[in-house]
């Protein structure tokens, strides 16, 4: 499946096979990436944002008798996002209007709760990895069901966030 849309240069793709082992066994295979990027412009380093997730699941099914079912299923995700927008609004506000002003440094950008122009000095991303593996036996005696899941996950984060949203270094946060 695939979907791209010419606005923001988004595109979507996914896919799936499913792979028979014999009578008693299968494997499913699935990928995918999302990608956008326009959809945050920095007016102070004229960049655009980009987000982009690619991942992929493998799961396996055994029935190596009719009591027994044997899952185990791995997944992978990762993940990477730039110009997020973090602009401290009230800042903006002309107190004897009460209207929004100009962002100083920042090509006369307005701030609202609607923009998507960002007036980071920093560059500012996320890059995040997640996986996890699983495994899930399920064994039938007589009348009921033995069932015993073991499961792993990880998540690791990678950040800077020019929180401010302003054009010097005033408020930052990296982790």
């Amino acid at each position: 499946h695939a979907d791209f849309g010419a606005e923001y240069r988004s595109r979507v793709l996914h896919g799936t096979v499913n792979v028979p082992l014999g009578d008693d066994a299968a494997v499913r295979i699935s990928v995918g990436q999302s990608y956008q990027s326009g959809l945050i412009h920095n007016a102070v380093r004229k960049d655009d944002s980009v987000l982009k997730i690619d991942g992929g699941r493998a799961r396996f099914l055994w029935e190596p008798t009719p009591d027994l079912t044997i899952n185990i299923i791995g997944d992978y995700e990762k993940q990477h996002v730039n110009e997020q927008l973090y602009i401290l609004f009230n800042r903006y506000i002309d107190t004897n209007t009460g209207k929004p002003t100009a962002i100083p440094g920042c090509g006369g950008t307005i701030p609202s709760m609607s923009s998507r122009i960002s007036c980071n000095n920093n560059p500012t991303y996320n890059d995040a990895t997640t996986y996890g593996l699983s495994a899930q036996i399920n064994w039938q005696i007589g009348d009921y069901t033995l069932t015993s899941i073991t499961s792993g996950r990880r998540y690791k984060q990678d950040g800077y966030i020019d929180v401010d949203g302003l054009p010097g270094n005033y408020y930052d946060n990296g982790n």
